[in-house]
């Protein structure tokens, strides 16, 4: 905390334990305790003039498991002055029907300023962070690309384009969506991948290993009512196999 502080960051984001496994097993104290150290480190930050936000790891998987427990360690952050306490579905494995309905809960029994933080393993990190929007959430947490560990996090561009476009909220200066394109694919570039297919005008099927990978593909692509040509210059990636997604990859 004293490095923190003494960064001169106006803005400090904890992650906090709110799975009770995880409090007893990783952090090796009880759950009292824990809630007793977030009370803490946030009033203490709070104290020295910092904004803070706190990010409950593994919050879906701790919800399930105990929610009382969970709710506990947001009520407990929140009180503490934490502007915005952060679910994490940390193993990406909900659904948005799911999102929306722990959200709205929580939001309902806690009071708390609510954001969200969506992993991709199910596929739904853009969806579910939308659905918690849609339940109450006030705070998003994306990466450029959905890039992040293992499948990804939620795209930070088709979530921006669905609240300005889709919700009709102004989260970008204006004209800044015009160069949202623009960012992804040097951003892309400068990883060394291929733009996913939110971010290109053609789209393609994404690699079992990472998004955005091309399968090698006839130039004519057809639609649900006709068949149309359009121009291909991805290169395709060798990590796809022609018997997709059934073949282990080969990268």
């Amino acid at each position: 905390m004293k490095a923190l502080l003494s960064s001169g960051a106006p803005v400090i984001t904890l992650v906090a334990k709110s799975h009770d496994r995880h409090v007893e097993l990783a952090l090796r104290t009880t759950l009292a305790e824990n809630l007793e150290m977030v009370r803490d480190t946030v009033s203490h930050l709070r104290e020295q003039g910092r904004r803070v936000f706190v990010d409950c790891e593994h919050f879906f998987d701790g919800y399930r498991a105990n929610p009382a427990y969970a709710k506990a360690v947001v009520r407990t952050a929140y009180e503490a002055g934490a502007e915005v306490v952060i679910l994490c579905d940390t193993n990406g494995g909900m659904l948005p029907a799911q999102v929306q309905a722990v959200v709205s809960t929580v939001i309902a029994d806690t009071g708390a300023r609510l954001g969200i933080h969506a992993q991709d393993d199910t596929g739904c990190a853009v969806a579910n962070t939308l659905a918690a929007v849609d339940a109450g959430a006030t705070h998003v947490q994306c990466t450029a690309n959905g890039y992040g560990e293992r499948v990804g996090n939620a795209n930070l561009f088709p979530v921006v384009a669905a609240l300005e476009l889709k919700y009709g909220m102004k989260v970008l200066p204006e004209g800044a969506l015009a160069e949202m394109t623009r960012i992804s694919h040097a951003i892309a570039e400068v990883v060394n991948l291929t733009p996913p297919p939110t971010s290109r005008t053609s789209v393609s099927r994404p690699s079992p290993t990472r998004p955005g990978c091309t399968p090698p593909r006839s130039r004519s692509t057809r639609t649900s009512t006709s068949t149309s040509t359009r121009s291909w210059s991805a290169t395709p990636c060798g990590c796809w196999s022609p018997t997709w997604p059934a073949a282990p990859p080969s990268s």
